[in-house]
């Protein structure tokens, strides 16, 4: 059994939507649903920090020895192993 739900959008999207109407808008909005709400349940199964904080201590790990580094470190650390990467890649000889 199916359910009708009214979405409200302005009128601009309208008249672009008008363009394709071959495209079966109900069908992109339903799939787009469905992904959101996905990637929300997908969001609620991931641990809380103190979650992994308490799996850390039940394996042995002391908090003292945890380092936490901040966003900006992060992005640095992921960046220099991309370039890395690439460096590593790209000195590879195919043979």
């Amino acid at each position: 059994m199916s359910v009708n739900f009214t979405v409200r959008i302005p009128k601009e999207l309208a008249a672009k939507m008008r363009k394709y109407r071959e495209i079966n808008w109900s069908e992109v909005i339903r799939r787009s649903i469905e992904r959101f709400i996905a990637e929300l349940e997908e969001a609620k199964s991931v641990e809380t920090p103190y979650e992994i904080l308490e799996r850390l201590r039940e394996i042995g790990v002391r908090e003292e020895d945890i380092v936490v580094y901040g966003e900006e470190a992060e992005e640095r650390y992921h960046r220099d192993m991309v370039e890395k990467e690439w460096q590593r890649s790209s000195t590879i000889q195919v043979q």
